[in-house]
């Protein structure tokens, strides 16, 4: 064992040398001239250093390659494009501060599409960037085909073109919850509810958010046509004449954008259906990145002496509540225009109700003016309102007179105050839908009432395949009964409904702008049992969607991990031909019933337009002005500024339009 001592040391030797050598040999490389040499941290930090370098430096081409196309794009006034290019090189080198400003200005320019501020060659613009809450200009950029620069704040420049800020789409801000005032963290403190009480039966207004087409059942909106026009009349009628705003439930934006006539084309002898769907898609004046579709529909035209014969009972609201100014006097001097434009071929009875109803004028030739206008000048106020039974006997007389091919309706005048006899609205409802079916359509005229006459008749105006409108003065009684007489009288289509499919690979989420209160579900759209709206000759229809595109989309949640839920995963989807954002469904019956028919339009990319037109730039101004009334969340950058920049430029020399610049001071004045 001794003699074995000595060879154990000698191997352990050994062993402990090899593992040193190998040790040392792990700690060296051989450089490129071939000699050894030992890491130092100092080694290992210049390795990573080069290696970043690389990285950074193929980052920063992609930055300035993003950046040169983004030049290009604002060179050729595509200004959506360069926003794009000039994101991609702020997220390659976002330390880079050219490349942050060059995003700045193009997000500022492409802001000013109210002007048509899309720049040209050798065109050069100042911009302005003003805060929503305190109105300080923040900064101020200069954009031109040529150069992006920026100024110093505070520059005095002239000629200078202001916009308000853009806040962030809440699509596209990581949600963070709600904070002490129930507004989404980052972002501006939205206004507060309203908090009077709601007008009697009127019901609360709940706007339409935004859907995400990726969420199940997410890719379709579907809606009822409405032409309806009351809800314009109640906003003047509160602004001009009670001097305060009206509720926001009370400020229907669909009617107050189609209170108005636009100049979209209508159907000519060689067309099938009797309308012609047009669309137009211009950038959103309100929020940056977002779009806004534009849909128009522009029923056929009939001259005065194309319409069928007419055969009109008026139902005349003559109770106690009926005689101020505005009420039975106003209503008299309207039905005697209305009475001016019939003929031979027409005829007319007169039913009164208060207490109780009766005949002031049996079935009379439309073209014995002077006859009907003495029975309507006879007619005063007084005693209590039995709606209810007045429309028992309009019907009924209606019914006497009906003749085929003649347009039969009654037309309802009242301030809305049914509140004595059976005044049970389910029934009366019931009673309204059947003559409809029946044939006997009814239209519901308002004078002078609160809200809750309002949501009443126009209840009654849907279900009686009529519509609704409001006078609260003569010009308003004009523009129903001597312009627009064809579309107030003639019925070209009933159950009038429409649908929109949204293609996700352009759109990422979209909102209808108003008709609320007309949604329909998806299946009712096939379903011709569902009452839905009428359209009158003449007549035009607007619908407006803000729509978010998926190019500058993102996910506003992450995804819980513990929590499996494939009805959020988004399913890349497969681009249609042509670039096509959405296809436009409208299904019609035909006056008097029968099968709808189903007539589709698409929508492309292509179809933008960098200068909206005066039709859908007036649109665009009248829907920021209902969203203001109503202290919309969805309201984005709006400002009195600029919604009445927007209708200015859609005005043109049409004093009716010019009406709503007037509106809109009167507004702003009672805000502050």
């Amino acid at each position: 064992m001794n003699v074995l001592r000595p060879l154990f040391l000698f191997i352990a030797l050994i062993v402990i040398t090899m593992v040193v050598a190998i040790i040392s040999g792990c700690g060296s490389y051989r450089n490129k001239t071939g000699q050894n040499a030992s890491i130092t941290p100092k080694d290992r930090l210049d390795e990573y250093a080069t290696s970043r370098d690389r990285i950074v430096s193929a980052d920063a081409g992609k930055a300035a390659a993003h950046y040169d196309n983004g030049q290009k794009a604002m060179k050729d006034g595509r200004l959506s494009e360069a926003v794009h290019e000039f994101t991609a090189a702020r997220n390659e080198q976002p330390q880079e501060g050219k490349y942050v400003d060059a995003l700045k200005t193009a997000q500022a320019v492409s802001g000013l599409t109210r002007d048509g501020a899309n720049l040209s060659v050798g065109e050069s613009r100042l911009v302005r960037q003003q805060s929503p809450v305190s109105g300080e200009a923040k900064e101020i950029y200069s954009g031109s085909a040529d150069s992006l620069s920026v100024i110093i704040p505070g520059d005095k420049s002239t000629g200078s073109a202001v916009i308000a800020a853009q806040p962030p789409s809440p699509l596209l801000a990581r949600d963070l919850g709600k904070g002490a005032d129930n507004e989404k963290l980052g972002h501006a403190p939205i206004r507060h509810e309203d908090d009077r009480p709601l007008p009697e039966d009127l019901a609360t207004l709940r706007e339409n958010p935004f859907i995400r087409t990726a969420d199940a059942g997410g890719d379709a909106s579907t809606f009822a046509a409405d032409v309806d026009s009351a809800s314009y009349n109640v906003v003047r009628s509160y602004l001009t004449e009670q001097q305060r705003v009206p509720h926001p439930s009370e400020v229907r934006i669909e009617e107050m954008i189609n209170r108005f006539a636009y100049q979209y084309p209508t159907p000519t002898a060689e067309d099938q259906h009797p309308f012609r769907i047009n669309a137009e898609v211009v950038a959103c004046p309100w929020r940056r990145d977002h779009q806004i579709v534009r849909i128009g529909i522009a029923g056929e035209t009939l001259g005065r002496r194309q319409r069928p014969p007419a055969n009109l009972v008026f139902l005349i609201d003559v109770s106690g509540s009926m005689s101020p100014e505005n009420r039975l006097p106003l209503l008299k001097s309207s039905l005697s225009l209305l009475v001016n434009q019939l003929d031979e071929r027409d005829r007319v009875a007169i039913v009164t109700y208060a207490g109780e109803a009766g005949i002031a004028l049996d079935a009379t030739a439309g073209d014995q003016h002077r006859t009907i206008r003495r029975v309507i000048d006879r007619l005063g106020a007084g005693g209590s309102t039995h709606g209810s039974a007045g429309i028992r006997e309009a019907y009924r007389m209606a019914r006497l007179m009906q003749t085929r091919g003649s347009e039969t309706r009654v037309i309802l005048a009242t301030d809305g105050d049914f509140n004595v006899g059976t005044t049970n609205h389910e029934e009366l409802i019931n009673l309204v839908r059947r003559e409809a079916e029946a044939g006997v359509y009814l239209t519901a005229l308002g004078f002078g009432m609160g809200g809750g006459g309002d949501a009443r008749l126009q209840q009654i105006a849907d279900k009686g395949n009529g519509f609704h409108a409001f006078i609260d003065r003569a010009d308003e009684a004009k523009r129903l009964f001597v312009t627009q007489l064809p579309s107030s009288l003639v019925t070209i289509a009933q159950d009038v409904k429409i649908q929109v499919f949204f293609n996700p690979a352009e759109v990422a989420s979209w909102r209808l702008i108003g008709y609320e209160n007309r949604q329909l579900r998806r299946e009712d759209f096939n379903n011709d049992r569902i009452d839905a709206g009428e359209i009158g000759a003449g007549h035009t229809m607007t619908a407006l969607y803000e729509i978010v595109p998926a190019s500058v989309h993102t996910e506003a949640n992450d995804p819980n991990p513990f929590i499996a839920n494939p009805r959020n995963e988004r399913v890349a989807p497969t681009p249609f031909a042509g670039d096509t954002l959405l296809q436009v469904r409208l299904r019609y019956q035909p006056p008097g019933g029968g099968t709808s028919v189903l007539m589709e339009q698409t929508v492309h990319g292509r179809d933008w337009r960098r200068t909206p037109s005066a039709d859908t730039s007036f649109a665009m101004g009248v829907a920021g002005f209902g969203m203001l009334l109503r202290g919309s969340h969805e309201a984005g950058s709006c400002s009195w500024e600029l919604v009445s920049d927007l209708v200015r430029a859609g005005s043109n020399d049409d004093e009716a339009r010019q009406e709503v610049q007037a509106l809109i001071q009167a507004a702003r004045r009672i805000d502050r």
